[in-house]
């Protein structure tokens, strides 16, 4: 989803006579660009444009979670670090690239479903190990811890069924009542107009 790679826009300079061909910046060009690719809300191709001490901000600003600091870092002057990173952080650009990491970040960090699934099912089948400690008494009054792995146990493997089972549409309780019941409806004839 994300590359973050330098690059500089040329264009070719109008060709003279007798000159060859130069490449130069476009006016307000920006130099040293850096590209986050992503999906814009619509769902087309976007590109997040950053200069390259606005991506070091911002990837300071990630880890640290000081605004300041990753100023500092990026190489902002010290003295106006603080203006500099409140600037950045209204930035439009600056906050769709974070954002954009963040979700990046997050995202590997969480389990998908297919992983839960598979998870599940590995305890259904007893292939997964859990370490637990164990106190044992080995004299005189003395005890020692020791690690031991252990299986999945019947209540776990049944729970884990049951989480599979559940997700696949196994266990549906369907009713189905149906009944004719007839319905009276007494004491009109006492009802004024």
């Amino acid at each position: 989803m994300i590359s973050g790679q330098a690059f500089i826009d040329v264009s070719p300079a109008p060709k003279a006579k007798g000159y060859t061909t130069k490449y130069f910046l476009p006016e307000r060009q920006l130099v040293g660009l850096s590209f986050l690719y992503s999906k814009s809300q619509k769902g087309a191709d976007e590109y997040i444009k950053l200069t390259l001490k606005q991506q070091r901000f911002a990837d300071e600003y990630i880890i640290s979670g000081n605004a300041t600091d990753a100023a500092i870092k990026a190489g902002y002057s010290e003295k106006y670090a603080n203006t500099n990173a409140s600037k950045l952080l209204q930035n439009t650009t600056v906050k769709a690239y974070i954002d954009a990491r963040l979700d990046d970040l997050a995202s590997k960090k969480i389990a998908d479903q297919h992983e839960v699934l598979a998870y599940l099912t590995s305890v259904l089948r007893g292939e997964t190990q859990s370490e637990i400690v164990v106190v044992e008494g080995v004299g005189d009054g003395c005890s020692e811890a020791r690690r031991l792995q252990k299986l999945p146990d019947e209540k776990e493997r049944l729970k884990a069924a049951e989480l599979l089972g559940k997700r696949m549409g196994l266990f549906k309780d369907k009713l189905d009542i149906t009944a004719n019941v007839p319905v009276i409806i007494s004491g009109g004839d006492e009802l004024e107009d």
